[in-house]
């Protein structure tokens, strides 16, 4: 990551009504460089503009976001991922970690949590678990 530079992301996320609200929370201090709505346009897109940090859902079309995890590691090892969904069983977190993302973010919370998840995976690679209300 470049000092000189806002650090970059790629959205993920099959509605695309969600995706001006995640670039509306995140551009005053990430330059959000692109946008997807399917698991293999995101890895594609990855692939073609190595964000820093990526930003997915878990179910998507074609791909489920875990499976473009998986299949990302294997190309960009270094790759940093949240996960920003809806599922707060332990079940999606544990193969979140499993599969290597970088955090787990609840949508419900993505205001007060994700800049500080991401803020955590670039500078320290430690897994950031949103916290789930009931």
């Amino acid at each position: 990551m470049n000092d000189l530079k806002r650090p970059t992301i790629l959205l993920a996320d099959e509605y695309v009504a969600f995706h001006d609200v995640w670039r509306m929370l995140l551009e005053p201090e990430y330059e959000v460089i692109g946008t997807v709505e399917n698991g293999q346009a995101l890895i594609d897109a990855a692939i073609r503009l190595t964000p820093d940090i990526i930003i997915s859902d878990i179910g998507m079309p074609i791909i489920n976001g875990f499976e473009a995890l998986r299949r990302l590691i294997m190309i960009q090892p270094d790759v940093k991922f949240i996960f920003l969904t809806v599922y707060n069983e332990p079940t999606y977190i544990e193969e979140a970690q499993r599969a290597g993302a970088s955090g787990y973010v609840n949508k419900c919370q993505a205001v007060s949590e994700l800049p500080p998840a991401i803020r955590k995976a670039l500078s320290e690679g430690v897994f950031y678990l949103s916290r789930f209300g009931t």
